[in-house]
């Protein structure tokens, strides 16, 4: 059986616009009752939380195949994890930057936070917030608490509620708090020696 590609303008690919509405649970038109478009909202939600996911599995494969084998003997001037950003921002129309950042949070959540990005998968969190745990649980990478900071994360993601920003912050640093006090000070002490300026909160 051949598989179906999707995508906008790639070689061999169907245009998401082409793909049929009803294969990915949505409704065939958006000319809706408020309470079903309601309901098709929080579906379309899902479904982009799980693309999310399903792009962010596909560059921690990249990552794999075409950076780690080569992380303890590369030393050119333009390693394996910079060309495999610049392969992935010229294909994907991204930024650089943009490629690195798609690229470290990959493999934060396949390597640090896998309970997190189970979250993502199942629409439990919404990509806008991935940055901010991933960079608020940078300290911990390869301590032994790792997996029990990820727990916990993912643990109150699940519950009801909404997340602001500044409420998302606030959970994840008392999760890490809650395992290693000193690596939530040693952020914050970073991000005032680098100018780093937050409000003050309750």
């Amino acid at each position: 059986m051949v598989g179906v590609q999707v995508g906008a303008g790639a070689t061999g690919t169907v245009p998401w616009a082409a793909l049929d509405h009803a294969a990915l649970g949505l409704p065939a038109t958006t000319d809706l009752p408020a309470s079903q478009a309601l309901d098709a909202l929080v579906h379309a939600a899902a479904g982009v939380a799980y693309l999310k996911w399903f792009e962010y599995r596909l560059a921690a494969a990249m990552h794999a195949e075409l950076v780690e084998p080569f992380e303890d003997e590369d030393r050119r001037e333009l390693d394996a994890f910079t060309r495999c950003a610049a392969t992935i921002a010229t294909t994907m129309s991204v930024t650089q930057g943009a490629a690195r950042t798609l690229l470290t949070d990959a493999v934060a959540l396949r390597d640090r936070l896998p309970l997190v990005a189970e979250c993502l998968r199942d629409g439990v969190v919404t990509p806008h917030h991935i940055r901010t745990i991933v960079s608020r649980t940078e300290l911990i990478e390869g301590q032994c608490y790792a997996a029990l900071v990820d727990a916990d994360i993912a643990r109150a993601l699940r519950r009801p509620g909404s997340w602001s920003p500044a409420r998302m912050e606030a959970m994840v640093d008392t999760m890490v708090d809650r395992r290693d006090p000193d690596a939530v000070r040693a952020r914050r002490e970073g991000e005032a020696e680098s100018g780093v300026h937050r409000r003050d909160r309750p």
